[in-house]
Parts: C-alpha cells; structure tokens; sequence
C-alpha cells in the first residue's frame, strides 16, 4: 500500500510539463487502435470518462492501473510485470496507434539506461507527434558528488532525432538553466559541474534573462511551490482517508501541521513519540489516519 500511494502521491505533483517535439516512426505492424470516441462540438464528448479497456495503443506490459480525465486530456497509472510505475498524459482526439505505444517503450527505455541519476518519479507526454519525459531523481552524482539538492525541478527530456536534456541548477545567488544534446553522461555531468564551477560565467553566457536572479528572489517562488504541494497533499489525504460510511474525510489541518512541524524538528523521531507529544498537546489521530498521513507527506516513511 506504502509504494501504491507514494507512487500516487508523485504522480499527482507532477502535472506540468513541456514544449519540445519528436516524430514518431511508424511500424510496419502498426494497426489502428481503438479510441474513445469524440466529438469535439459534443457536451458528451467532453465530459465522457477515460475508460481503460479502450486504450489499444500501449505495449502489452504495460498495465493501467488508474485513468482519469475527459475527452480533452487522459493521465494513466501504469505498472509494468517488472515492478516498475509511472504516469503519462495523452490527448484522446489523437487517436493515438500501437506505434506510439513501442516509441514509447523505446524512449523509456533510454531514460532509464542513464546511469548518473536514479529515478524517484517518471511522467512522460505522449503526443501524436512528439514525446517528452520529466525526471524526478532522488540520486544525481557526478564525480562522485550528489548534486541532487542543486535540482530542484528535476530534468526535462526530449528526443527529435537526437535525445535532448533540459534543467536548472541552482548554485549560490544563481538560478542557470543547463541544456543540450546528450552524447554521453560524462558531458553532461561535464556540462554541468562547469556551470558550478563560474555561475556567474555559465549565467551571463548561457541565461542572460536570469543573470541577476537571486536565491532571495526565488524564495517566494519556492514557497509558492511548497505551498501548492502542501495543499496537493492535503487534498490527496483528504481524498483517501474515508469516514464511517465510505466518504471522504479531510482530516484536522491543526493536527497535521504539528504533526509535521514535530518531524521535521526531529525526523528520527519513532512514531510512538511522535503521537505521545501530538497527545500531549491535546491531539488525537487515529492510527490509520496517522498512517495514510505519514505515506503521503513523507515518501520514505516505513
């Protein structure tokens, strides 16, 4: 249950995504699959629901194990036989085939053969002519260092003939945006460390649009983010935790911002302490919403 809403957790932060393109090669036993049917002018059209047995244009590993949306965008939950989860959106009207679908594959395929990172959470975009992925890793190390915490939106990909990367780093007073054509991980690590190195160089040659940024700039918009995230995660809680009769419900907001500011204060703290002082401050939690509330907003818990 832990992996099932961690997985659940990522795929909901990760909504955002890209601009970039690839052109598809078409399979010579490509077949047109079975879409849900549109009508763009149609009121049922754009209210009908994404319903799974439909969708004929994914590898046969590939398991959808949620699907939300409309007519206008789809996100799937996909398990593979290996273990392995991630997201993906889709627009419908695309009419997307079985190619797209082995396109997919391939480009998943050579996201995760880059040894530098490891991957926390995978979303991919999948068009009718392009295709793009956003890694979030919980490891990037190069030379032997984890640069992690200098990534704070992860990594954008995209492949047009050749597999491009994307991303910023942020490196003292500045925010440098490093991106190019992967040729090997070393360059890109290469690439990368450089811009460590100078960032003020590596800011006013490569993003002369972010030269000044400071990091007190970016703190409100890092705090926005946080915020929006926090408040993800409480609608998510409160989506999961259900009451008496089956229906939803939000837990206190009191509880868990103590409960929060506790573990974060102390983040070895056993669970047995952690409820003993919410209880001393007069706070009760049940232990199934304490746990659904530990999953969630601490991805590491056990």
């Amino acid at each position: 249950m832990k992996r099932i809403l961690a997985y659940t957790i990522i795929a909901v932060l990760n909504g955002i995504f890209f601009n970039n393109s690839l052109k598809s090669e078409k399979t010579s036993e490509a077949k047109p699959a079975a879409q849900v049917e549109i009508n763009s002018d149609s009121k049922e059209a754009e209210n009908s629901e994404i319903r799974p047995a439909e969708i004929k244009w994914l590898p046969e590993d590939y398991k959808i194990e949620n699907a939300e949306g409309n007519a206008e965008k789809a996100l799937l939950y996909i398990g593979q036989t290996d273990g392995t989860k991630f997201t993906l959106e889709y627009y419908p009207e695309d009419n997307l085939e079985p190619y797209h679908g082995e396109s997919l594959k391939k480009f998943k395929n050579l996201i995760e053969s880059i040894k530098i990172y490891k991957i926390e959470s995978l979303h991919f975009l999948v068009k009718k002519s392009s295709m793009e992925a956003h890694v979030i890793p919980n490891e990037f190390m190069c030379s032997e260092k984890d640069l992690t915490k200098n990534i704070p939106a992860g990594i954008f990909f995209s492949q047009s003939g050749s597999l491009t990367y994307n991303f910023r780093i942020t490196m003292e007073q500045y925010f440098i945006r490093i991106s190019g054509v992967f040729i090997s991980e070393e360059s890109m690590c290469e690439k990368t460390e450089n811009a460590m190195l100078d960032p003020k160089k590596q800011a006013n040659q490569n993003d002369p649009a972010l030269l000044s940024a400071r990091l007190e700039g970016l703190a409100d918009e890092i705090e926005k983010q946080e915020l929006e995230t926090l408040r993800l995660k409480y609608a998510l809680v409160s989506k999961l935790n259900k009451g008496f009769f089956g229906a939803p419900k939000p837990p206190d907001k009191k509880m868990i911002k103590e409960l929060l500011k506790i573990k974060r204060k102390d983040p070895s703290i056993t669970d047995e302490n952690l409820l003993a002082e919410l209880k001393n401050k007069g706070i009760s939690v049940s232990s199934k919403e304490f746990e659904l509330i530990m999953e969630i907003y601490f991805p590491d818990y056990q």
